[in-house]
């Protein structure tokens, strides 16, 4: 349950590389370079850092926070950039459960 509303659990059962592939598809309002932007830090960065195989649901909030923090703390307009990226792509997904992201 959250906030009163029930989510089903097999929601959650789709690979990260599915569901980036999804994100980037509702993504198509996005200014072009946006869109490349956000395309090529998801395949350079977050699949690879997170595994592109992996469920959406054995991702845990820590594991995310974590390698968010540690691009952010690379200091380079580049990992800014990915963990932005990597923020908008992992954490705005679909509240297949609470994740505290």
């Amino acid at each position: 349950m959250d906030r009163g509303s029930w989510i089903d659990p097999r929601r959650g059962d789709i690979a990260l590389q599915e569901w980036c592939e999804t994100f980037l598809s509702l993504a198509r309002s996005l200014a072009p370079t946006t869109q490349e932007t956000y395309r090529r830090d998801i395949e350079r960065f977050v699949l690879p850092a997170l595994g592109g195989a992996r469920r959406v649901s054995q991702l845990r909030a820590e594991e995310i926070e974590r390698w968010l923090n540690d691009e952010l703390a690379a200091g380079s307009p580049r990992r800014r950039s990915t963990a932005t990226t990597g923020r908008c792509a992992v954490c705005c997904r679909p509240r297949w459960r609470r994740t505290g992201c």
